[in-house]
């Protein structure tokens, strides 16, 4: 709890690979994977559902509904003007560009307070005022306990957090 720990390498050195087996999407060849001490692949449906629920989770891909409105996503007016897209509140996702996508979709994963934030290259198609409101959202939230999981290609855009645990992958 309250750690920040990175997963960093170049592209394909395996960081995907590794959360997609966290998320129970990939099963590895050797190993086990412990949260909370219970190994993530032998977990019931209803331990595997409530994992999720509790766990902010940004992958590299947007996982975003094309068809589904801003303000369904993201109900909270005042998030959105923090980061300029109140404008966008009435449009559908499908119509926003790469980098109002992924500022959605890390607005969604942060919104709920998660007890365990998973990211995927969460910067990635940023411009920098975004990135710099989601620095001090990031900060507020290790404060508070939060855990984060942050898988990227360029380390350095995360040393505000002083992580404690460092894996590099080549």
């Amino acid at each position: 709890k309250g750690t920040v720990m990175m997963v960093e390498g170049p592209h394909g050195s395996g960081k995907s690979t590794v959360l997609m087996s966290i998320l129970d999407q990939k099963h590895p060849k050797a190993g086990r994977i412990l949260l909370d001490g219970y190994d993530i692949h032998h977990l019931t449906k209803q331990q595997k559902k409530l994992f999720l629920e509790s766990s902010g989770i940004v992958l590299q891909e947007i996982s975003l509904r094309p068809y589904d409105m801003v303000n369904t996503i993201i109900p909270e007016e005042s998030l959105l003007e923090t980061l300029h897209l109140h404008e966008k509140k009435d449009s559908l996702v499908k119509e926003l560009s790469q980098g109002e996508k992924r500022t959605i979709d890390l607005l969604r994963a942060t919104r709920t307070q998660p007890r365990m934030l998973l990211l995927d290259e969460p910067f990635q198609g940023l411009e920098r005022g975004q990135k710099e409101q989601f620095k001090k959202i990031f900060l507020d939230m290790k404060r508070l306990g939060k855990t984060f999981l942050i898988f990227t290609s360029v380390p350095e855009v995360f040393q505000f957090l002083n992580p404690e645990k460092i894996l590099t992958l080549a």
